[in-house]
């Protein structure tokens, strides 16, 4: 089984999944793995080119992929020009705020307080080590 080497890819096999929302986070967990091992040069290779728009892809996912492609530009200190930064795009905002698996409750409280800022200004709210590997 392939595992997806870019932000691109992410999208593009879970179009091919008949079950997205769950193999959405089993792509991403399994870029995020490969992106960890990464220069700076390779991470930015991997997060920016901008994914195809699905209509079977949920728009949750378009904006949880350039959260993340926000998220680890910023946090490794990659130079991306204005012209490249396609995460900044207002569509990837959601127009609801998004809690991961339909979370609901104290839980969320937690989430919007502790959430990235990369994620929060898309409206989608996680927890603070969301992306963390073991």
């Amino acid at each position: 089984m392939s595992i997806p080497k870019s932000i691109f890819e992410v999208i593009e096999f879970s179009d091919k999944s008949a079950n997205i929302e769950n193999d959405f986070g089993l792509y991403m967990g399994d870029f995020l793995d490969h992106v960890n091992r990464l220069d700076k040069l390779g991470v930015k290779e991997a997060v920016i080119n901008e994914p195809v728009p699905h209509e079977s892809i949920p728009m949750w996912c378009y904006s949880y992929v350039s959260a993340v492609a926000h998220h680890l530009s910023h946090n490794k200190g990659i130079d991306i020009s204005e012209r490249e930064k396609w995460f900044n795009n207002k569509k990837y905002v959601l127009s609801e705020p998004y809690f991961p698996c339909g979370l609901r409750g104290d839980i969320q409280i937690i989430l919007l307080a502790e959430s990235p800022v990369e994620f929060r200004i898309k409206n989608l709210f996680v927890s603070s080590n969301a992306l963390a590997r073991v």
